[in-house]
């Protein structure tokens, strides 16, 4: 191809994948959700709009702050959130140009034009356009920091290496993960004198974070203090359970967990949630090799594994999603099997190679250690549109050659292949319709579409107890109580609902009907003591308003055992309704004044 078919079939590339990408955020425009984000976006927006108005958390970052500062820098110029989406939307058009080169650069044009295409159509990275989460740039600081090391390794000049640094210093404050990277370029451009101008790039925009860490917290903390609980997350016993948590009270419950134990900084916190899963490792080291291999597997499965947003249930709103992501099969079903081939095919390279090859195999590795998703394996799809369009040439040139027997044995192979990555797992098969619908419910203001909402998404998913305790709120009168008892069955550890449910009969003048509600929260026992002492205190003066007051001064000092310090705060006020009133039995206040001796 000459120069000018190049430029143009590239220019052409690159404007599908600005149109792609733009068609789908605008799209999304009249969703409530544009401007309320839910789940992490909502942190990286409060933070961000908190530097901005100079309020300032004195503590550690929680999670890598490389997207806050970007959002910081938009909501200088507008305090709307299609600015930044817009920008992410060049970044992630940028990143197929980067594809571009690369491939020029380690195989030959054709090359280059696939894998920017291939990546100008991934639904995934016209998806994560739309989520202001860190995902669309690691994908292209890690490109930039790939193609950058490709040339510093060529060249081992000094300023080629620092440029190289600071392209993974730079991702690293997006996400740490890329930091091992950085030995492996270090190797690659071999003179002394361009290691340490590696390393200085690679520093550079990581201290200013580290001091700010230092400086806010008291605490050594390299870029932020989520790495220990994201680590545990993927490195336990229980693994299923913590890797399918959802916002809510089992995540606060977790997480809460070294705070529980007086733990209080953040740093500390982390180092607390590393032990843990360190001490899993040591104690089943059989289970945590299995479970390693078994996320090793995911990384080059073909599905899409949800983790703040399910990919599959955010196509159902989407027309263009619908097209471009197919679940299981497309886009990564193919396009990580052909890349396997393409490695394969190319294997004889491998030294060449070395650089693309290492940085897939590093990605692959520090995702397995932690869990998989899709949004965190996305910093590998460009260097698997790589190898899959480099493999393609060579692929057809041995088919060609083949006997008939040789290309049967070869697409029974390739079958296989497709197959063995695409069968279902647990993880794969995780599915968070309706929650898209639920947090709508949670940030729209008419109570009718409230209503709606909540009925949607308890429609989509029976099973997500916060939909249908929300939408228990959103209704009144029996219609409420019977939206709180699906709470409960879908979550019985969850007391919210039937103190919820005990409320409203208290209000029907079903007094009975609450004691029996409480009673059987308290029965179940699901929680430490100390979470009942609310139900006891309350059983306490249901029971005396029945006239039961053995049993209401059983409750009352069933309280104090659980949990004194919550009877302190709310019995004054409670009882001082009782005090004056006809028919209490002295008995009972006598038990009222002994508790808050």
């Amino acid at each position: 191809m000459d120069g000018r078919r190049i430029r143009l079939a590239l220019a052409a590339i690159l404007v599908v994948a600005f149109a792609l990408r733009l068609a789908y955020v605008m799209s999304q425009r009249s969703d409530v959700l544009f401007e309320h984000p839910v789940l992490d976006e909502t942190s990286y927006v409060d933070a961000a709009r908190g530097i901005v108005a100079g309020h300032v958390q004195d503590k550690p970052y929680w999670q890598p702050p490389g997207i806050i500062y970007v959002l910081a820098a938009c909501f200088e110029i507008s305090d709307g959130l299609l600015l930044p989406r817009l920008l992410q939307v060049l970044i992630s058009v940028a990143t197929c140009g980067l594809a571009f080169l690369i491939g020029r650069r380690l195989f030959n044009v054709r090359v280059g034009l696939a894998a920017a295409a291939i990546l100008a159509l991934h639904g995934v990275l016209v998806f994560e356009c739309y989520e202001l989460l860190p995902a669309t740039w690691i994908v292209f600081f890690d490109t930039l920091a790939l193609w950058l090391s490709l040339r510093a390794a060529e060249s081992r000049a000094p300023l080629a290496a620092f440029a190289t640094g600071l392209a993974i210093g730079v991702s690293a404050i997006f996400a740490p993960t890329i930091l091992p990277f950085a030995v492996i370029a270090a190797i690659a451009v071999r003179k002394p004198i361009a290691i340490a101008a590696l390393v200085v790039g690679v520093v550079l925009p990581i201290a200013p974070v580290t001091m700010r860490n230092y400086r806010h917290g008291g605490e050594v903390v390299l870029v932020s203090a989520n790495s220990g609980l994201n680590l545990y997350l993927g490195n336990n016993a229980d693994y299923r359970t913590t890797f399918a948590l959802r916002p809510g009270r089992h995540w606060e419950e977790l997480t809460s967990e070294g705070l529980r134990r007086g733990i209080t900084k953040p740093g500390a916190q982390s180092s607390y949630y590393q032990r843990k899963a360190r001490s899993f490792v040591a104690h089943h080291p059989g289970s945590a090799l299995v479970l390693t291999g078994r996320k090793l597997y995911l990384f080059f499965h073909g599905a899409e594994v949800p983790r703040d947003t399910d990919l599959y249930a955010a196509r159902r709103d989407s027309w263009l999603l619908a097209v471009l992501v197919w679940p299981l099969v497309f886009p990564d079903g193919l396009l990580i099997p052909a890349a396997l081939i393409g490695i394969a095919l190319l294997w004889r390279e491998r030294r060449r190679l070395a650089l693309p090859l290492a940085l897939l195999a590093m990605l692959a590795i520090v995702t397995a250690i932690f869990f998989v998703s899709s949004r965190h394996r996305a910093p590998a799809l460009p260097l698997f549109a790589l190898f899959a369009a480099a493999g393609a040439a060579p692929l057809v040139e041995r088919w060609r050659s083949w006997p008939l027997k040789a290309r049967v044995l070869a697409s029974v192979g390739i079958a296989a292949l497709v197959v063995a990555l695409n069968i279902p797992t647990f993880e794969t098969q995780l599915s968070y319709a309706g929650e898209l619908d639920f947090y709508r419910g949670i940030a729209m203001k008419n109570p009718d579409d409230k209503r709606a909402a909540f009925e949607r998404a308890t429609a989509a998913n029976p099973n997500d107890p916060r939909a249908w305790f929300e939408l228990g709120n959103a209704l009144q009168g029996p219609d409420a109580i019977a939206a709180w008892q699906h709470a409960v069955a879908a979550d019985p550890w969850d007391s919210r609902a039937r103190r919820r449910i005990a409320g409203a009969l208290v209000q029907q003048g079903d007094i009975d009907g609450a004691i029996a509600t409480l009673q059987q929260s308290i029965d179940a026992h699901l929680r430490d003591d100390a979470h009942y002492a609310p139900d006891h205190l309350n059983l306490a003066f249901l029971h005396i308003q029945r006239g039961n007051t053995v049993a209401a001064i059983d409750h009352l000092r069933a309280a104090a055992r659980a949990d004194i310090n919550y009877v302190h705060g709310t019995l004054p006020r409670m009882a001082s309704s009782l005090r004056g009133a006809p028919n209490i039995d002295p008995a009972f206040l006598q038990a009222v004044d002994e508790v808050l001796r």
